[in-house]
């Protein structure tokens, strides 16, 4: 199917309102791309152990029975070319111009049942419903679920790790980017305000849990690979992941992701959750952001106001470039990247990527340059540059891995597999890649094209 059908009509039909959803570990994400449409899925586990599988799918109804199936009321059976997978219902369905936009969930599926459709093969994933022809997105023979049996394999010394989870709050927000105005008006940042910089006080020492652990002490493994694509190359190192047995609280935010189908910046981390923005200042965000952080996202979703990039580490600092070179902070944040921030922002310097932790590592790239804190992260940017040419985007993870998109290739340190693999298959270069020391990510070509795994 035509890509820029399905932008044009995904950026028009941006569900305003949430599911209601369950608590959920997301495992997997994968695309199906087709004659009859997309297909998008999400394999989550839910509290009591049981699977469930969330689609969206888009399809030109002219060439389909979409719509008709949807409209009949009756269950949708996901199949392949040789047998039933599951059952699935509708959650939200919407036309427009021929294209049909659909939110399935599937039944809950147990344990053994899982195993049984990760290993399910066929020439087509196939969805239909009694006395309807059926809706086919081409596979080509694979194993449909392949990349969901990789990652429960990942890490099997973890199996025993309990999946309870903390209950979340549903005071998730959408809100939708405001239309211009018929005169736009230019808008130019003022410097901003510096935020009282508290002195790095000492962590207090605690046990690591068995996956800390074991995301501390994983091996590195050299990278050298292209796109598959030919767009780009990837080189430096990975370590494995392991989202299977790490809790997320993102599930809203992957649930809106799926449905805006665009995405130009974003931040998460594992305490709170994610947000996303779209359309220059549209947003969606899990429950649980700092109270001064919100405000500040919802006081920029007003005209002629584009939101550049957010940041976010996981004891829930935060930064969010707008416009040109205006920027908001929390307290907290390391004195030098304060004073560069506000240099560039008086020198009237293009601020484009900005990322730090908790640790004190911090980077910010402008269209004059490149300032990092010294060590780790020097160095990196420094090898980077030598490996590829210029860095144009570059982030930090909690736990200091780190990934440089440059002029002529992709540059990495101890960036989880996933994240790799999912640069290998993207059919964009990527502008603004965010990620967890698990595995979950979101890359975008800095405008609106996005992969994800959440």
């Amino acid at each position: 199917m035509k890509r820029n059908i399905i932008s044009i009509f995904a950026a028009i039909c941006v569900w305003a309102t949430a599911m209601a959803a369950p608590v959920v570990d997301v495992a997997s994400t994968q695309q199906f791309r087709g004659a009859d449409g997309d297909v998008e899925y999400a394999v989550s586990q839910q509290e009591d152990g049981k699977y469930k599988i969330s689609f969206k799918v888009i399809a030109d109804d002219k060439d389909t029975e979409l719509m008709r199936i949807l409209n009949s009321g009756k269950d949708i059976n996901v199949s392949t070319s040789s047998e039933r997978l599951f059952t699935t219902k509708v959650v939200e369905k919407s036309k427009l111009r021929g294209v049909v936009v659909a939110m399935l969930e599937s039944e809950a599926v147990d344990a053994s049942r899982i195993n049984e459709v990760m290993a399910a093969r066929g020439e087509t994933l196939r969805l239909g419903a009694a006395g309807y022809a059926l809706v086919m997105f081409p596979t080509g023979g694979d194993v449909v679920f392949s990349d969901l049996k990789r990652v429960m394999q990942e890490f099997p010394q973890f199996a025993e790790v309990s999946k309870t989870q903390e209950s979340i709050p549903v005071t998730n927000t959408i809100v939708e980017p405001v239309k211009p105005t018929e005169q736009p008006t230019v808008e130019t940042p003022k410097p901003a305000e510096q935020p009282a910089v508290e002195p790095a006080q000492p962590a207090e020492a605690k046990p690591l849990s068995k996956l800390e652990a074991a995301l501390q002490n994983q091996p590195e493994s050299p990278v050298n690979v292209k796109n598959e694509n030919g767009l780009f190359k990837i080189t430096g190192t990975s370590v494995p992941s392991n989202t299977m047995n790490a809790a997320s609280k993102m599930h809203f935010v992957h649930q809106q992701l799926m449905k805006a189908g665009q995405c130009s910046t974003a931040a998460m981390n594992m305490s709170t959750g994610g947000i996303f923005i779209y359309s220059g200042n549209g947003y969606a965000y899990s429950s649980g952001f700092p109270t001064e952080f919100v405000t500040n996202i919802k006081a920029f979703n007003r005209p002629n106001c584009q939101i550049k990039d957010v940041v976010l580490t996981e004891s829930n600092k935060w930064i969010v470039i707008y416009e040109r070179n205006g920027y908001k902070t929390s307290a907290g944040l390391p004195r030098p990247l304060i004073d560069k921030l506000g240099a560039a922002n008086l020198a009237n310097e293009q601020i484009r990527n900005v990322s730090l932790n908790d640790n004190g590592d911090w980077l910010l790239i402008t269209n004059k340059g490149v300032s990092s804190s010294e060590g780790a992260v020097a160095e990196f940017l420094a090898r980077a540059k030598d490996a590829h040419g210029k860095v144009e985007a570059a982030f930090i993870s909690s736990k200091g891995a780190m990934m440089a998109v440059c002029k002529n290739g992709v540059y990495c340190h101890r960036v989880p597999i996933s994240v790799v693999e999912a640069m290998k298959t993207i059919d964009f270069v990527p502008k603004m890649i965010k990620f967890t020391d698990v595995g979950y990510y979101i890359i975008t070509n800095g405008k609106n094209l996005v992969k994800y795994s959440l």
